[in-house]
C-alpha cells in the first residue's frame, strides 16, 4: 500500500506496477500513475472531492494530499504536454 494510504480504510488496495510503453489512451495514462496518485487524483477530479475531504477520508495531512495532487498533475502533464 502506498505510504499515504497506509492506515486508511483501504485494505483492498494492492500495489502493482505494470511496465508499459508510452500511454496512448486515457486508461493507459491513468494506469501509468502510481496507485497513490491514481486514487487521489480520481477522488479529486472525478469525484470532485476537495483535498481536505480526501485527507479526512485517508486520515493523512492535507499537505500530503496536496503534494500527491501536484506530483500527479506534473506526471500527467509530461505525457499530454501541458
Amino acid at each position: 500500500i502506498p505510504p499515504i494510504l497506509q492506515g486508511a480504510n483501504s485494505s483492498h488496495l494492492t500495489s502493482s506496477l505494470i511496465p508499459m510503453s508510452e500511454p496512448t489512451t486515457l486508461a493507459e495514462l491513468l494506469a501509468s500513475l502510481s496507485e497513490e496518485e491514481r486514487c487521489i487524483l480520481t477522488m479529486y477530479y472525478l469525484r470532485s472531492m476537495s483535498a481536505i475531504e480526501i485527507a479526512e477520508l485517508l486520515i493523512v495531512p492535507v499537505r500530503a494530499v496536496d503534494a500527491v495532487i501536484a506530483a500527479g498533475k506534473a506526471h500527467l502533464s509530461g505525457f499530454i504536454g501541458f
